[in-house]
């Protein structure tokens, strides 16, 4: 579903990532927290699968959760609509939040 009505999905605007907000109502950033994955996720691992969906410019791997850093907030959040509930290396669902 579109974020602004009768706009094409997929299509941003800055007024409408300006309007999405995570689970605690904080704004969209160029961040993503990716939590919940199975033993093994490894940082390419993470990169890969962000990357088809935002131009991936680093991960920060620490144990059970990571930050994925993009270079374009409309990909952020595009990234974290695709994603979000992804099954990664048999562990739970992906937790992909913006920060």
């Amino acid at each position: 579903m579109p974020l602004v009505p009768n706009m094409p999905a997929g299509v941003m605007t800055p007024q409408s990532i300006d309007a999405v907000r995570d689970d605690r109502g904080n704004p969209a950033t160029k961040n993503l927290f990716v939590a919940g994955y199975g033993p093994g996720t490894t940082e390419e691992t993470l990169r890969e699968l962000v990357a088809q969906h935002a131009n991936v410019i680093g991960v920060i791997l620490k144990g059970t959760f990571s930050f994925v850093n993009t270079s374009d907030r409309a990909e952020a959040v595009v990234a974290r609509q695709n994603l979000g509930g992804t099954m990664l290396n048999g562990g739970g669902e992906t937790d992909d939040a913006c920060m």
